[in-house]
């Protein structure tokens, strides 16, 4: 609204006064003073000074006639003659006229001294409007109070209204400011134009937006209002989700800017609503030019960044993106996990890794810290740091945040490489345990891990325990060659034990399992016998 109050000043300066009426009402009384046939020369002449200064006022020289009108005050030394107090009145309308300082107090001096006069109805008006001149909203209210309204002209009624509603609207009192404006729409009058802006924009304050848009549609081609409008206009458009049609609108405004105001602000609206429906490439050119305005703020940032990323200019979207990020709401997360996605894209993988750890830090979106958590976690042990202890704690962390994702077995499964390449054979196995659905590559992987444990624990002299993980590596037997090796070690743990009957049992499960018989633990497992 910081266009308008500039036009309506500037239309408010083209404005002729309209006291011409009483003007002319003073000279007729002044020509209808009683005449005779025989009277002294200088009674013909009485008052030609008043008249000379009431024509001055007509002719809008205030200045010179408020002089002329201080002359006949002093000339007239009764305070109650007609003559002095209509001298009195114009002179104290040629100080409003004129600005002057006092112009006020001379209106309120000549109420106070002539409360009777019939000038006071017409003081009152005039202190209204003075008031409202002056910007002082509280007081022209409580004027346009006294007021007698019945005895305004037709255009004085509706300087009355538009006033006493601007100044309601000044006030903050939109309700009752709607309601004056309201009686001024229908006019052909200087007042009629404004009194349409400002009861249509009260109206999009209010979120009657078509209300709105029918007021604003009347003002695009009026000369104090056509710069102004197109914005709102097309605001309404965007805020109505009527995104074909505010291209259609905006697109001959935007070819010709020159003769528009708050041009980066409707390339903003264009640019955002062909972001919204997911066309980024169209967006793109406005949103371009949206940011060349002051006071962008981190969300045009952001969508201006999105639309680089989603059209593939990472180098650009990561410049964006860089400036929405300094911060820990949810706009920030989002920015730095697309962050990440573009530093993958570059294979920048440890840049990446940092942003998807920034990104679940920030912890505001559940599913953006889920996806940032896990890959993180993926990158960590890509990238081997550490050597493997932060995948781990990474992947840990992520199953125990996330125990029921999707992702579960997956996560799982980078748990176990991670475990495999460190040779943490238990933890491993712990991590296959997780994994509910296992293919026969895992259950291969399980049998191979279970068994490389019991051989560690043998070769420990741990035969109970190198027991149990031989009996482990058996649980999904998918490989005939490790299950005849886990029957053959099971068999001679528990003979390190001394349980000569356990060893016998496996020995003898070792000679009667699927391809023992060609290998040379056959045997073995008979001398073992």
């Amino acid at each position: 609204m910081q266009d308008a109050p500039k036009n309506f000043d500037r239309l408010m300066k083209t404005l002729l006064p309209m006291e011409f009426r009483r003007l002319l009402l003073a000279v007729t009384l002044l020509l209808a003073l009683p005449t005779h046939a025989q009277r002294p020369a200088h009674y013909d002449h009485r008052d030609a000074d008043l008249v000379n200064a009431l024509d001055l006022f007509s002719k809008a020289k205030y200045g010179a006639a408020q002089y002329e009108f201080q002359q006949v005050i002093e000339r007239v030394s009764d305070r109650h003659s007609g003559t002095r107090v209509e001298a009195e009145f114009y002179s104290a309308l040629c100080a409003v006229r004129l600005f002057n300082d006092d112009a006020g107090y001379r209106l309120l001096t000549f109420m106070d001294e002539h409360p009777e006069d019939l000038h006071v109805p017409a003081i009152r008006f005039e202190l209204f409007k003075h008031m409202f001149a002056q910007k002082k909203w509280e007081d022209a209210i409580a004027w346009s109070d006294q007021v007698d309204r019945l005895a305004l002209s037709p255009e004085e009624t509706e300087e009355y209204r538009f006033k006493r509603g601007y100044s309601y609207f000044q006030e903050g009192d939109k309700e009752k400011a709607l309601g004056e404006f309201a009686q001024v729409t229908t006019t052909e009058g200087v007042y009629g134009t404004p009194s349409i802006y400002y009861a249509s924009h009260i109206q999009y304050e209010k979120g009657n937006y078509e209300t709105a848009l029918t007021g604003f549609r009347k003002l695009e081609k009026d000369e104090n209002f056509s710069k102004v409008v197109p914005f709102y206009i097309a605001e309404i458009l965007f805020l109505q989700g009527k995104y074909d049609e505010l291209n259609t609108y905006v697109n001959p405004l935007l070819e010709n800017p020159e003769g528009t105001k708050r041009v980066n602000e409707i390339n903003r609206l264009a640019g955002e609503a062909n972001y919204r429906v997911g066309d980024y490439a169209a967006a793109l050119p406005y949103l371009q030019k949206s940011v060349q305005r002051v006071g962008v703020d981190r969300n045009d940032r952001y969508i201006l960044g999105y639309a680089y990323y989603r059209t593939g200019d990472c180098q650009k979207a990561l410049a964006e993106f860089n400036l929405v990020v300094n911060a820990e709401d949810s706009l920030a997360q989002l920015a730095v996990y697309h962050m990440a996605d573009c530093y993958l894209k570059l294979n920048e993988k440890n840049y990446a890794r940092n942003a998807f750890k920034r990104a679940y830090e920030i912890g505001k979106d559940p599913k953006v810290m889920e996806d940032a958590l896990f890959q993180y976690a993926k990158l960590s042990y890509e990238l081997s740091f550490d050597p493997y202890n932060e995948a781990i704690n990474a992947l840990r962390n992520f199953l125990k945040a996330y125990p029921n994702t999707p992702r579960r077995d997956e996560a799982y499964e980078f748990l176990l490489n991670v475990y495999l390449k460190s040779k943490n054979y238990e933890d491993a196995l712990a991590s296959l345990d997780e994994i509910q659905n296992k293919d026969l590559r895992l259950k291969e992987a399980y049998q191979m891990l279970a068994y490389n444990r019991g051989v560690e624990l043998y070769e420990g002299r741990k035969y109970a325990d190198a027991a149990l993980f031989f009996e482990r590596a058996l649980k999904y037997p998918a490989n005939q060659s490790v299950n005849a090796r886990s029957h053959y070690w099971m068999a001679e743990s528990y003979y390190g034990q001394g349980d000569m009957p356990a060893a016998l049992r496996k020995y003898d499960d070792l000679r009667n399992s699927p391809g023992a018989y060609s290998t040379e633990l056959y045997e073995q497992a008979g001398y073992g016998m």
